[in-house]
């Protein structure tokens, strides 16, 4: 065949491909390659199949046939064309390119994401699309001056930024909120306000600590447990008997409760909820320097009111009353003042601290609570107290008959230590272990 002949016949077909797709009021001979796309009045009759991939970014966002595009030219979307496709797109992480999406919902709603390895979003509700399947609703605002992070299982995370003060989370979302380290108010579904340090995941409008985060709600502060801890703040209609089967902690009216998951008929383990008590609490004496852990387990649990009382020297004090909820099963355990007050449905142990934490040791937390304690279980008789200056009594629940113990658990040498003193005695103490120091070892005899 005539080269001459061959070259026209590509002439030809090149000029079918970039020419003949252009709708008839387009201007004659528009090149869909190098054309000015703002020519075009009627997109009706552009075949989105034909344009070019460096080229999709030109077409206005309402104009672009979302559906007519194969998947190199969706991933060349600019975000204002994937904002405009939102309800269209299936997985904003590979139908289009992610980081662009991310600037999509940025640009419209003022939100920082992270869509992590799968996201959609659609009418105005961002959805991760594996595990979880956590959802948040953007149309409301809660999640501006912070980000929101998909995590490997699907949870929407929001950080808040340094300065907001308040997170407000609306009944229909399940999203964890992670404060890092700082002080936040945090609104819960039901309306609740409580001050929020850690991890707390909302969803069906309860939320709950995870088990393996730390967060101090108000002035209590939960430890790393084996289940999750749901929160009920503020709930008059609290029914404790509808919850005996998780871990919780309830607020109301001057009285907190934390109860521990009972043990199931169907094998099912018990909870347990470790927690410690900061300085500040509303209804305990909790000084700067003081140590109060309480850990409920097994179907046990702890109701905390304050009470007004009068001591031996005829003060009257207000001090924190702990109502041990007994179990079948259970245990509560009290650390305060270098002792252990363990209870269960039969009886009340105490038992001295074996060992006293260098990093306690070295902050100066070992001072005692002043607080009274007592058991709802018919076969135990006595309230245990610890007074202002840290003695220990056993009470008969009438109040008749006191036994008043000699100074117990910490030596009162130690707990009338200045920091430098304590300092010196860490100091010695390396010292005296020589290739074992105390940094090593990290605990000392509780009877220092």
């Amino acid at each position: 065949m005539n080269k001459k002949i061959i070259i026209v016949i590509m002439i030809v077909l090149f000029t079918n491909l970039v020419y003949a797709k252009c709708p008839s009021d387009c201007p004659e001979g528009f090149n869909l390659e190098s054309g000015d796309y703002s020519l075009i009045d009627n997109w009706r009759g552009v075949k989105m199949s034909d344009i070019p991939l460096n080229r999709i970014k030109d077409v206005p966002p309402d104009k672009l046939g979302y559906n007519e595009l194969d998947i190199q030219q969706r991933l060349q979307m600019t975000p204002n064309q994937i904002a405009e496709n939102f309800n269209n797109i299936e997985d904003l992480t590979r139908d289009v390119d992610k980081s662009k999406a991310e600037i999509a919902i940025k640009q419209k709603y003022s939100v920082n994401v992270d869509l992590g390895k799968g996201a959609a979003f659609k009418n105005g509700v961002l959805r991760a699309t594996y595990e979880q399947k956590g959802h948040v609703s953007l149309s409301g605002g809660n999640y501006k001056d912070g980000i929101l992070i998909i995590d490997k299982d699907g949870i929407i995370k929001f950080i808040p930024n340094k300065d907001k003060k308040t997170v407000k989370i609306p009944k229909t979302d399940s999203v964890a909120v992670d404060t890092q380290g700082r002080d936040i108010i945090l609104e819960t579904p039901s309306g609740a306000e409580t001050p929020l340090n850690g991890v707390v995941i909302c969803k069906d409008r309860v939320c709950f600590k995870p088990p393996d985060k730390e967060a101090t709600i108000g002035k209590t502060k939960f430890l790393k447990t084996d289940k999750p801890v749901y929160l009920y703040l503020n709930d008059p209609n609290f029914n404790p008997e509808d919850h005996e089967k998780e871990n919780y902690y309830h607020t109301n009216d001057g009285e907190e409760s934390i109860h521990s998951a009972e043990s199931g008929e169907d094998g099912a383990e018990g909870g347990r909820v470790p927690v410690r008590f900061l300085p500040g609490h509303k209804l305990l004496d909790v000084c700067e320097k003081c140590l109060l852990r309480v850990s409920v387990e097994n179907g046990d649990g702890i109701v905390i009111k304050q009470i007004i009382v009068k001591e031996d020297d005829g003060k009257t004090i207000k001090k924190g009353d702990i109502l041990h909820k007994s179990s079948e099963n259970g245990v509560t355990k009290v650390t305060n003042d270098g002792l252990i007050y363990e209870f269960n449905k039969d009886k009340i142990e105490i038992f001295p601290v074996r060992k006293l934490s260098y990093k306690d040791l070295k902050s100066g937390e070992i001072q005692p609570v002043s607080l009274q304690m007592r058991s709802d279980s018919i076969k135990i008789l006595n309230k245990l107290a610890v007074d202002s200056s840290a003695k220990l009594s056993l009470i008969s629940n009438d109040g008749e008959e006191r036994v008043v113990f000699e100074k117990q658990g910490y030596p009162k040498q130690l707990l009338d230590m200045k920091q430098e003193e304590i300092d010196k005695l860490i100091e010695d103490v390396n010292k005296a272990s020589g290739e074992y120091p105390l940094s090593a070892l990290r605990a000392l005899p509780a009877a220092l």
